[in-house]
């Protein structure tokens, strides 16, 4: 499994994404650093399921509003997936 974290539009907010070699399908997590509650901060996780997640372009889009994916991350992202 890998995990990037991307750089926000918003610094409330911190971005990961990732490949899930058991799940063969890349993810996305938003977390929301203004809410006190730890439990409470994960605002946004698509794993792939039920769907696996295997487009790049998917994946910028699922976290569009939220961060720009820099192409060395979709770079590191490509290379998790298919090594």
């Amino acid at each position: 499994m890998s995990r990037h974290i991307v750089q926000a539009r918003d610094k409330k907010y911190e971005i990961v994404l990732g490949w899930d070699s058991p799940l063969n399908t890349y993810f996305a997590q938003v977390y929301d650093r203004s809410i006190e509650d730890e439990d409470d901060q994960l605002i946004l996780w698509e794993a792939g399921t039920p769907k696996p997640i295997h487009d790049l372009e998917q994946l910028t889009r699922i976290v569009w509003k939220y961060a720009v994916v820099p192409q060395d991350i979709l770079t590191r992202l490509y290379r998790d997936a298919n090594t």
